[in-house]
Formats: structure tokens, sequence, C-alpha cells
């Protein structure tokens, strides 16, 4: 699956008018951010983690990147 279209579908729910909506719009946008950012680092040669520890690892290397606006992804996504 293509992650951007999580975001595609968050811009969408965002326009909703129920918490449910809202809550579910959040959460597609979060993993929009999370697997374009595994599919650029893996891209890159590192290698993610399945599961609970490769969100952290994402993070971990957009943060200690050196690029200001991967560092900006990486402290406003999570």
């Amino acid at each position: 699956m293509n992650p951007r279209e999580f975001q595609q579908l968050a811009s969408k729910l965002a326009n909703g008018n129920s918490p449910a909506e809202f809550r579910t719009a959040i959460s597609r946008a979060y993993y929009a951010a999370y697997n374009v950012g595994v599919e650029v680092l893996e891209q890159m040669g590192f290698r993610i983690s399945e599961g609970p520890a490769g969100h952290g690892e994402v993070r971990h290397h957009l943060n200690n990147s050196g690029d200001i606006e991967m560092m900006r992804v990486a402290l406003s996504a999570w």
C-alpha cells in the first residue's frame, strides 16, 4: 500500500464533524508520516524494525539526521 493514501484519507476525515472522524484522521496522518519515514530511511540504507520499536527508530534517525526539516518532522510527528 502507498502510505500517502493514509494522508489522503486523513484529509477527507478531517473535514468530518464527529470525534471519531477527527481521531481517525489523526491516526491516519500519523501512519502516513511514519510509513513515509520508513520508506525514506530504508532507501538510505537504514533497516527499520517491524513492530513498536520501529516507531522510535524512525524518530531517532530523523531527529539525528542533521537536516533541519527532517528534525522538525521528527519532533512534530511524535
